[in-house]
């Protein structure tokens, strides 16, 4: 996700889907990291739920 963000700077990224709940969180870090807010800038859809991301969801970083 760091790498997209970076490479794709002048383009918006409006959504991000992830195949696993693991891979979520971790592009939430990165999407941080990045300055943007996950969840605002970037909503975020993901499968699993594993534990983590249902506090990610009651944070407002994840979507679904």
């Amino acid at each position: 996700m760091e790498t997209l963000i970076k490479a794709e700077r002048e383009k918006k990224i409006d959504v991000l889907f992830a195949h696993t709940d693991d891979r979520a969180i971790c592009a939430i870090q990165a999407i941080g990291e990045a300055g943007l807010k996950p969840g605002e800038d970037i909503r975020i859809v993901s499968l699993d739920g594993v534990r983590g991301t249902f506090a990610a969801m009651t944070a407002g970083k994840l979507n679904a």
